[in-house]
């Protein structure tokens, strides 16, 4: 009777142990989607807040210092290896013409840009809805190699453009 009972016992610790662990577990799985999702709700309002930011910082600001704002925006993408942020801002049409895939962007953005750029605004200019900005772009890794491009931003509204340019 004894055995029975001390093997009771056992039996009755044991499930309280795996109970435990269950409870450990799935106490540590609800933390870490809570993680997770509190992480997704953080970039979204990062990205809404970048945006307010941005216009912000533009409103005040000229024709010419908006839309070298904007290719700043769209160089600092490049620079930091943001393909898909960068690729979203280029005009459709030219997106279909020159780089009908992210991929092909990716490509020609690697093969003519460095990650570490500085840009000098030679001319911009405004033709209509268009502005249109030469910029001499240098490779700050290699200053011998610098290009000389132009780039045209369609301005919809305050930090909504869309941009394409000189295909090199």
């Amino acid at each position: 009777m004894k055995k029975k009972e001390k093997n009771l016992k056992s039996n009755i610790k044991r499930a309280l142990v795996i109970c435990s662990v269950i409870i450990l577990c799935l106490i540590f799985l609800l933390i870490i989607l809570h993680l997770t999702k509190t992480e997704q709700q953080e970039e979204i309002r990062t990205t809404e807040q970048r945006d307010e930011e941005i216009k912000n910082i533009v409103r005040p600001k000229g024709e010419k210092e908006r839309m070298q704002i904007y290719l700043a925006e769209y160089l600092k993408h490049i620079e930091k290896q943001e393909y898909e942020q960068a690729y979203q801002i280029l005009y459709a049409e030219f997106k279909q013409n020159f780089f009908p895939s992210l991929q092909s962007f990716c490509s020609y953005v690697q093969k003519n840009y460095s990650d570490l750029m500085k840009v000098d605004y030679t001319d911009i200019q405004r033709q209509g809805e268009y502005y249109i900005l030469t910029v001499t772009i240098t490779n700050l890794g290699e200053l011998d190699t610098q290009i000389t491009q132009k780039f045209i931003i369609y301005e919809n509204a305050l930090n909504d453009y869309t941009l394409s340019f000189q295909a090199i």
